[in-house]
């Protein structure tokens, strides 16, 4: 299904000045995502936004909205916001500012805090040291076997 080329344009200008955004294509459509979690995005010609598990009976009062239903059940906290919905900039503006709010509100995807941040404390690391030079035998490694000309992949 092919989207409603102008909205996009819309789209991207609402968020031109918004760090962390990646436009994707996905369900047939341009998906936007702040930080790798999508905000809004655009299936033929309505927008797709996030409003959040919690806030889906409060958007769907709204007028021109429906959810958002790709395989017979609705997906909660996504709804969708016919061409009536948008034609008002304001309206507009308003729907994608709430698409970010409940995307920005979640971790970004790929990314993990180091566990200082998480316990406060500076001195912890969930790493162990490498092996330090020189103190595993040559053939401790297959990379090492090969090095040292021996064909086993196992220590002797």
């Amino acid at each position: 299904m092919a989207y409603d080329e102008q909205l996009a344009e819309r789209v991207r200008d609402q968020l031109a000045d918004v760090h962390g955004i990646t436009e994707k294509a996905m369900f047939g459509g341009v998906a936007f995502l702040l930080e790798g979690n999508m905000a809004v995005g655009l299936t033929g010609d309505q927008l797709m936004v996030r409003v959040g598990r919690d806030d889906s009976d409060d958007a769907l009062a709204r007028p021109h909205t429906r959810p958002f239903d790709m395989t017979g059940r609705p997906m909660k906290g996504w709804i969708l916001v016919a061409q009536e919905g948008l034609q008002h900039d304001d309206e507009f503006r308003a729907w994608v500012r709430r698409g970010l709010d409940v995307a920005g509100s979640l971790a970004p995807k790929g990314w993990w805090p180091p566990v200082s941040a998480l316990s406060g404390r500076q001195d912890l690391n969930l790493r162990p040291p490498g092996p330090q030079p020189g103190a595993l035998p040559d053939c401790a490694t297959p990379r090492g076997c090969l090095a040292s000309g021996r064909r086993e992949s196992n220590p002797p």
